[in-house]
């Protein structure tokens, strides 16, 4: 019989985010203000999972958010409003980027020359609400934390948050929204030239392109789409944003030409132009003749664009302009700049440049034939495939070749450099000499538990001690009551040589409840270190002894609780709403007593 995937625990709620659960009968305003601090705080999803490998370490982020005074106006960048916040301004941002060459160029003559707004209301009503999206999100930037990647720190306080805006992204996105708003007020002073100009400062916005692609693959990525599909779309939406961009410029210079009066020179926009200039007359009192136009004037332009993008050619006219030559050739170079990054990235993702994820690709791909030819259920296969993801992260090398190569000393310091978290969470590192903490890391072997994994049964006498890096195990007795659990930096397995003097009687077993990272050292290498370096025979039974100790008066409650109710039961339910919010239903209403 397997075990569910989802763990309903049996132990009581811990107070764990420094924010008091509300009593059941609260007011409905306490209820939804703890709602909203959760709502910006951090949450348990993929990109935390990630981030940071298990609950135990997602709660210690979170008590650090909430418990801390001076953070608690900053917005998480792990929290729900952070995450519909990306997804908003990514496709926001998406649309921007079609949405305001396009208006820029072939518009302009509607906007800025003919002054002509009346035709342009729903360019009008859509800029309003933008332009209040993107204030709202600049004011939002000012208290929303981000993280540095180079040292994985997640930054909090409010100073470095406004510091970090103010030298990134705030003139790139202020500038745009200020020049959109004020154009139109101040159409009737500024020449439309003038507008013409100042209007393309609204380009910085391309700054944002990267901040977009994130988001998008995001959105892809909870589709659950696949790494290799979600570049080549990220690939491809670069591509079309690129040739949109070169489109609307070609249109723009053929719009400032005619400001200016600058003659066109034997150019193919001259052929072009004066075709559009007879069917304006033509459809000038048919507005979807205009519009079909304009959509075929479009069209033309970014025909000629692709052509000298792709160097496929020159496009429907050739050109002896020499302003036309040199736009070509800068297109030409920067299609050929386009195609050589693009070929990087599909090479890196077909394995010729990134071999480690290749490898990783191709060992998955090898489980999964192995998985169908075997005909295992899909449960083992999503668990295995599960186990592949957070064991090599999804990049796959042989290290002990790749440590086999070196020196016996670079061997020690990369082992010392890799436990570090290992040596700053679990116990029995603390006080030891560097020499005998190298001795037992250098034994340890790495070991993945999925959820509901069993780590160790409660006949388990190989003596082996387990050291928790990352996750969270549940410590169940053999009638399957829930003791308690244990988290990052816990150790648990061998106490009964080391804690002579306390009784254990007592039979348990250790179940992951999410993946876990531990750390096994077996009971013959144990008692070779205790041989070399005798401190660590006399940490191991400080610390094994206190936690048998622990174990004996968990286990005392445990089996006390199973005899009777505990009022711990009676909170727990209060704390779920399971009494006071949906009541009791009564068979028959009650009588007074003196009736009885």
């Amino acid at each position: 019989m397997h075990l569910s995937s989802v763990h309903h625990c049996e132990l009581l709620e811990k107070s764990e985010d420094l924010l008091l659960k509300p009593a059941p009968y609260a007011p409905a305003i306490i209820k939804r203000c703890y709602r909203l601090f959760h709502f910006f705080t951090i949450s348990e999803s993929y990109e935390s999972q990630q981030y940071f490998r298990s609950n135990a370490s997602i709660l210690k982020e979170k008590i650090r958010h909430l418990g801390n005074r001076q953070y608690r106006f900053t917005i998480h960048p792990f929290s729900k409003f952070a995450k519909i916040e990306r997804i908003v301004m990514s496709l926001l941002w998406a649309f921007l980027f079609y949405v305001t060459p396009f208006f820029g160029s072939f518009q302009a003559v509607s906007l800025f020359v003919n002054r002509d707004y009346t035709k342009n209301i729903g360019y009008m009503i859509v800029m309003v609400v933008v332009n209040s999206l993107l204030v709202s999100d600049i004011i939002i930037r000012f208290f929303l934390g981000y993280t540095i990647e180079q040292t994985r720190e997640i930054v909090l306080d409010s100073r470095r948050i406004v510091k970090h805006y103010m030298k990134t992204y705030f003139v790139f996105d202020l500038t745009p929204v200020i020049i959109t708003t004020c154009l139109p007020i101040i159409s009737k002073v500024v020449d439309y030239r003038i507008k013409l100009i100042v209007f393309q400062i609204t380009a910085v916005r391309l700054c944002r392109i990267k901040t977009t692609t994130d988001g998008l693959d995001m959105i892809l990525q909870m589709l659950q789409v696949r790494e290799t599909i979600r570049s080549f779309f990220i690939i491809y939406f670069c591509m079309l944003v690129s040739v949109h961009w070169w489109t609307c410029f070609l249109k723009l210079v053929n719009v400032m030409r005619d400001a200016y009066k600058i003659p066109y020179n034997s150019s193919w926009i001259a052929k072009l132009h004066s075709e559009e200039q007879k069917k304006r007359i033509v459809n000038l009192q048919n507005s979807d003749g205009l519009a079909q136009s304009r959509v075929k004037e479009y069209v033309n332009y970014m025909s000629t664009v692709l052509c000298h993008f792709l160097g496929a050619g020159f496009g429907r006219h050739e050109t002896d302009d020499p302003l036309e030559m040199l736009l070509f050739s800068f297109l030409l170079l920067f299609g050929m700049a386009f195609y050589l990054c693009a070929l990087g990235i599909f090479l890196e993702k077909l394995g010729i440049i990134d071999v480690s994820g290749s490898k990783f690709e191709q060992v998955v791909a090898q489980a999964q034939e192995f998985m169908t030819t075997k005909r295992y259920p899909s449960r083992l296969r999503r668990r295995i495939y599960e186990y592949y993801n957070y064991r090599f992260d999804k990049k796959f090398f042989s290290e002990r070749k790749i440590l086999n190569s070196l020196s016996e000393h670079l061997q020690m310091e990369i082992l010392l450099y890799s436990c570090e978290n290992l040596m700053h969470k679990v116990q029995i590192f603390k006080g030891l000499s560097k020499a005998a903490a190298g001795c037992i890391l250098a034994l340890l072997k790495q070991e993945i538990y999925l959820p509901n994994d069993t780590i160790m049964s409660g006949d388990d006498g190989s003596g082996t001690l387990y050291f928790i890096l990352f996750g969270t195990c549940a410590v169940l007795l053999t009638s399957g009551k829930e003791v308690m659990h244990i988290e990052d930096g816990n150790h648990f397995g061998s106490n009964r040589d080391f804690a002579r003097n306390v009784p254990q009687d007592f039979m348990y077993k250790i179940v992951a409840l999410e993946p876990c990272e531990v750390y096994s050292l077996s009971k013959e290498d144990i008692a070779y270190c205790c041989r070399q370096y005798p401190e660590i025979a006399t940490k191991m039974e400080i610390m094994c002894g206190s936690r048998a100790r622990q174990y004996n008066n968990a286990f005392a409650r445990a089996e006390a609780d199973e005899e009777s109710v505990s009022a711990s039961d009676i909170v727990a339910d209060l704390r779920r709403g399971n009494i006071l919010e949906r009541g009791i239903i009564r068979v028959e209403p009650l009588t007074p007593f003196h009736e009885q």
